[in-house]
C-alpha cells in the first residue's frame, strides 16, 4: 500500500469534519494543510490548534473512571488516543548553596489524524502523531533573576525525525535530542535530558519511597471524567540530582521535584445537533473570553505536598473557587489525598510572550478538608506563591502560550487557640490558555498563511 503524503492525509482529516467541526478559518486550515511536507511539524501542529476541539472528532477516548491503573502499561504513550503529555519540574539549588533554579521541561504526544484516516493513510500509530518537548530553566542567584527557554522542538516520524515513543518494552520517550528514560516498571528512577546550544539539563529523579506507592491519583481515582476525558496521576516530593548548563557555564544541582502524567482529551463539537451560529462569519465574532485553567503543585519541607486547579470560563477572573485542591501527606509509606475547600487569589499579573497576560503571583486560601473531622485543622491555611522569576512562559507544539512559574511557597497555619506556625516550601503555579481564542486563532493563521514568521528552529 502507498502511503499518504502528510498533504493528503491532513487534508482528507478536514474534509471529513462534519460542518459543525469546522472552525473559523476552515478554508485557511485546507490550504495550509494541501501544502504540507514531511518537514511541517509545527506547522501540522498549527492545524490542529486552530481546530481547538474539533481534532478530537472520531478519535478513541481514553478509559473510563473505575478503570484501575495498571505499571507499566499505563506509563507508555496510549497512541491510540490523542494528547498525553508528561510534565516533569525541579526546584533546586545550586552546589553554591545560593544560586536557586526551577526546571521545568514536557515532553507530549498529539495524534494528527483519527484512526479512519490513518488506515487510509497507511501510517502507523507513531506516524499519526507529533512529539514535542520544551524546557525552561528560572534562575535566581539573590541579585539577578533569568528565564532561558529551549528553542521549539516538534518532531514527526512521518518526515523521518528521531521519536520514540514509549511502550511497554521500551521505556524511553525520544523527541530529537531530548530523551526521557526510567528504569524500572514503577518508573522510576527517571532520567530526562532535554536542551539547545544555549542551555542543557540533565536530571535524576527518584525516591526512597517504595516505587508501587510513590505515587498518587489525581481527579477521579486517577480518571478524569467528560468533557476532558483522560489518565490523571503524579508523583510528588521526588529527589532530584543532575546538571543544569546555561551559556556554558555548568551548575551542580539538587533539590526536590514532580512528575505528572496526563492524557485528557475534550468533547468535540455535537455532529448532529451543533450550537448556531456553524461558523462565526468574521474573527471578531470568536469568543474574546478565556477557557483555560490555572493549576499549581508544591513539595513542602516536612514532606507534605499540596495540588490543586481551578478553571476560567468566561470573562478573567482573578478569585476563584479551586475545582480541585488536594493536601498529600505520607501514612504508611503511601501517599493519602485530603480534599480541600480552597480559593485561589491571582495577585499580580505580567505580559508575557506574544504580549499574553498571565499570572506572576498567588495567594492560595485553604479552607479545611472537606467533610471537617480530624484532618480540617492540618489542611487549613494560607499559602503565599512567590516567583523565582517573573515570566515562566514558553510555547506550546501548536504555538499557543503556556506558563509554568518556578516559586517558593509559604504555608501559614493559625490554628484555634495557638499560635501560627509557617511551613516553607517550592514548587510550580501553571497557567493554560490565557490568551484569548480570538487572538491566537488570528496569530496562527497568519503564520499558516505565511503572513507572519515561525519562531527561529
Amino acid at each position: 500500500m502507498t502511503k499518504m503524503t502528510p498533504a493528503e492525509a491532513m487534508t482528507a482529516m478536514l474534509e471529513a469534519l462534519a460542518p459543525s467541526q469546522r472552525p473559523f478559518g476552515y478554508g485557511q486550515l485546507l490550504e495550509a494543510a494541501q501544502s504540507l511536507t514531511s518537514g511541517s511539524a509545527t506547522q501540522a501542529a498549527l492545524i490542529l490548534g486552530v481546530l481547538g476541539t474539533s481534532q478530537f472528532a472520531r478519535i478513541a477516548t481514553p478509559p473510563p473512571v473505575g478503570v484501575p491503573l495498571s505499571f507499566p502499561a499505563d506509563h507508555r504513550v496510549h497512541l491510540e488516543n490523542s494528547e498525553e503529555w508528561y510534565w516533569i519540574s525541579a526546584n533546586l539549588t545550586a552546589s553554591d548553596g545560593v544560586t536557586k533554579l526551577g526546571v521545568l521541561t514536557t515532553t507530549q504526544s498529539t495524534r494528527l489524524v483519527p484512526q479512519d484516516i490513518q488506515a487510509s493513510a497507511g501510517w502507523s500509530d507513531a506516524e499519526s502523531h507529533v512529539a514535542y518537548s520544551a524546557t525552561t530553566v528560572a534562575v535566581n542567584d539573590g541579585t539577578r533573576s533569568f528565564l532561558v527557554r529551549r528553542k521549539p522542538n516538534v518532531k514527526w516520524r512521518i518526515g523521518g525525525d528521531d521519536v520514540v515513543f514509549p511502550s511497554v518494552d521500551q521505556p524511553l520517550y525520544r523527541c530529537g535530542d531530548d530523551v526521557m528514560t526510567w528504569g524500572s516498571e514503577q518508573v522510576l528512577p527517571l532520567r530526562v535530558q532535554s536542551g539547545d546550544e544555549d542551555m542543557s539539563i540533565d536530571l535524576t529523579l527518584s525516591t526512597d519511597m517504595p516505587l508501587e506507592s510513590a505515587w498518587f491519583l489525581q481527579a477521579l481515582a486517577g480518571r478524569s471524567p467528560p468533557p476532558r476525558p483522560g489518565i490523571y496521576y503524579s508523583w510528588p516530593q521526588l529527589k532530584v540530582t543532575g546538571t543544569v548548563t546555561l551559556g556554558g557555564k555548568v551548575y551542580e544541582v539538587s533539590g526536590t521535584g514532580w512528575i505528572d502524567h496526563q492524557l485528557m482529551m475534550a468533547t468535540p463539537p455535537d455532529p448532529i445537533h451543533p450550537p448556531p451560529p456553524i461558523l462565526p462569519p468574521t474573527i471578531d465574532s470568536l469568543d474574546r473570553g478565556y477557557s483555560g485553567w490555572q493549576w499549581c503543585q508544591f513539595n513542602f519541607e516536612n514532606g507534605d505536598a499540596y495540588t490543586g486547579a481551578t478553571f476560567q470560563d468566561g470573562p478573567f477572573r482573578t478569585n476563584l473557587k479551586s475545582t480541585f485542591s488536594g493536601y498529600i501527606t505520607k501514612v504508611d509509606g503511601a501517599w493519602v489525598t485530603q480534599v480541600v475547600d480552597a480559593e485561589w487569589r491571582l495577585d499580580a499579573l505580567i505580559n508575557t510572550l506574544f504580549d499574553v497576560l498571565q499570572p506572576t503571583e498567588w495567594t492560595y486560601q485553604l479552607n479545611g478538608a472537606q467533610g471537617a473531622g480530624s484532618g480540617a485543622a492540618a489542611t487549613a491555611g494560607t499559602i503565599v506563591a512567590t516567583p523565582l522569576h517573573a515570566d515562566g512562559s514558553f510555547l506550546s507544539d501548536g504555538l499557543g502560550v503556556l506558563s509554568e512559574v518556578a516559586a517558593t511557597v509559604i504555608l501559614t497555619r493559625s490554628p484555634e487557640g495557638g499560635p501560627a506556625t509557617t511551613l516553607a516550601g517550592a514548587g510550580y503555579c501553571e497557567t493554560v490558555d490565557a490568551e484569548p481564542r480570538a487572538f491566537y486563532v488570528k496569530r496562527a493563521l497568519a503564520i499558516l498563511a505565511g503572513e507572519a514568521e515561525l519562531p527561529p528552529p
